[in-house]
């Protein structure tokens, strides 16, 4: 079942009936030099840097960050 919504009810239920506003969208502080972090990000390099020196191939996909990222510019917010 496909449901088609006009943009201008949801905006009223969003506002009149959830009491919400459109508004700029707060930026996330950055993590990575909490403790923990650091403490994770040495423990990785101590176990990949013997790898490294026997000329192993590593392929490292980091998506800690991903979590953190917001890439809304305006998002909903209680008034």
């Amino acid at each position: 079942m496909n449901l088609q919504v006009n943009l201008k009810l949801v905006r009223s239920v969003m506002r009149k009936d959830l009491n919400m506003g459109y508004r700029l969208a707060k930026k996330v502080p950055i993590q990575s030099n909490l403790e923990r972090t650091l403490v994770l990000r040495q423990q990785y390099s101590i176990k990949i840097l013997p790898l490294l020196e026997q000329r192993k191939r590593v392929i490292n996909v980091d998506e800690s960050w991903l979590n953190q990222t917001r890439f809304l510019r305006r998002t909903w917010v209680p008034s």
